[in-house]
């Protein structure tokens, strides 16, 4: 008997050593949209645990490892609990908060926890490469209720506008609703043999950690994995041949094709019209404050509009005959973004940082972008951390937020505009978060 014993304990020790588990089943691949490779978009569908991916822009010299840790974001493992003796932080965005074009040592918020004392705060890495709103929508519904945080740094990049539907404004949801899921998180219990959790993971179709990182996995594919478009479609016309064949190879974004007319319509669009955040950053603003955390947004614009010096790289990912170059993409008519966001942050009491013009200025010093692939290296990286610190040393520690309310907009008839709530059912198991619509006058 004591043999037994003695190797059950034998047994569940190197199980545990072997295959280190999360505490809930919460997990970057249920925020990330399916545009990257096979690999990491259908193989490991519900569950990227412990993986190491590669970003790689090869004509950029661009090609850095992710360390994906047991909840499948960049960084460090971190308890579900938040400490009692020190505030968490969270940044919430996309790839800018990954931190592509950077090492692990080098992404905002890994250079954000040095700058301000990794003992003053805990901090995490929420970002998720191609995310949009809709995607940090989810994420802070399921992550903020889930992490407690102090302060949540939402980071705004100029690809993520015009927010899409059903959550744009001021167009209301089809039929005056649109349901969200906040999801139930059941603690892994710590008690159960790891063998028949790392089963029980299995069976629902997850990847089982291991204590060693697998990879390297590329974020992109070459043709012809159906994740790459050139394996089903022809380049835009004027793509460079050599962007062309990194595309073709994995080893460059094919996504970029032919963006730059499109950032030039989205800087200069009209976001009171049709596109705008309001709706999605007023309920955000309420929605954190629920949970005590105070939420600030920081802009990151489109590298052309820190520095023209960019152009010419742009201009060789194709999509422009025909296009007239804009004398700017800094100007006035391309800050509608800047605008929209300041307005709109403005009137929902919410914390808003347009890094632009020190971009602007700290180009005139070094490089802070790769020129095609078009993130930030590691010293634009540190720009934007140190934005982050300055702004978060003035905010108040250890006290407790008020409940806050922001109207959230919607268009009315004759195009007034009238308030809707996203009212939250924590009774429920799943609770919906739902959009109801009525004029001002009966309020």
């Amino acid at each position: 008997m004591l043999s037994l014993a003695a190797l059950f304990i034998i047994q569940e020790s190197l199980f545990r050593y072997l295959f280190p588990v999360p505490e809930v089943l919460f997990n970057r691949a249920a925020y990330m949209p399916a545009k990257f490779s096979t690999e990491i978009s259908e193989t490991r569908a519900k569950a990227l645990c412990n993986v190491i991916v590669r970003w790689e822009f090869e004509p950029d010299g661009v090609s850095f490892d992710h360390t994906l840790n047991l909840y499948g974001f960049r960084g460090p493992d971190f308890p579900i609990k938040p400490a009692a003796d020190r505030p968490r932080i969270l940044f919430v965005g996309d790839s800018f908060v990954e931190g592509c074009g950077a090492s692990d040592d080098d992404t905002l918020p890994r250079q954000f926890a040095n700058l301000i004392g990794t003992q003053s705060a805990e901090v995490i890495n929420l970002g998720v490469a191609a995310a949009n709103f809709p995607e940090y929508l989810r994420l802070m519904l399921d992550a903020v209720p889930l992490l407690r945080p102090h302060t949540v740094f939402l980071v705004a990049c100029s690809n993520d506008l015009p927010a899409l539907p059903p959550f744009d404004s001021p167009v209301p949801p089809p039929g005056g609703l649109a349901a969200l899921d906040q999801r139930d998180f059941t603690f892994l219990s710590p008690w159960q043999p790891r063998a028949a959790v790392a089963v029980s993971l299995l069976h629902e179709g997850w990847s089982l950690p291991f204590r060693v990182h697998r990879g390297p996995f590329g974020f992109f594919a070459p043709v012809p994995d159906p994740s790459n478009p050139l394996s089903s479609t022809r380049p835009v016309e004027g793509l460079d041949p050599v962007l062309e064949r990194a595309m073709r190879a994995g080893k460059a974004n094919p996504h970029l094709q032919g963006k730059l007319p499109v950032f030039d319509r989205n800087l200069c669009r009209d976001y009171e019209k049709a596109g705008g955040a309001a709706n999605l950053l007023r309920f955000l603003t309420w929605f954190c404050g629920e949970y005590g955390a105070r939420l600030l947004v920081i802009y990151v614009p489109f590298h052309v509009a820190a520095n023209p010096a960019y152009l010419p790289a742009q201009v060789k990912l194709g999509g422009c005959a025909g296009f007239a170059l804009p004398a700017s993409f800094s100007d006035e008519a391309h800050r509608s973004q800047q605008r929209h966001l300041a307005r709109e942050c403005r009137e929902a009491g919410l914390t808003f940082i347009d890094s632009t013009d020190t971009f602007i200025a700290g180009e005139r010093r070094q490089r802070l972008f790769w020129p095609t692939d078009g993130h930030c290296n590691a010293e634009g990286y540190r720009l934007l951390a140190e934005l982050c610190a300055e702004r978060w040393s003035t905010i108040p520690q250890g006290v407790a937020l008020g409940w806050h309310v922001a109207p959230l907009r919607g268009s009315g008839a004759g195009g007034r505009l009238r308030p809707f709530y996203f009212p939250i059912l924590p009774s429920s198991r799943t609770s919906a978060v739902a959009t109801t619509w009525w004029p001002a006058a009966e309020r």
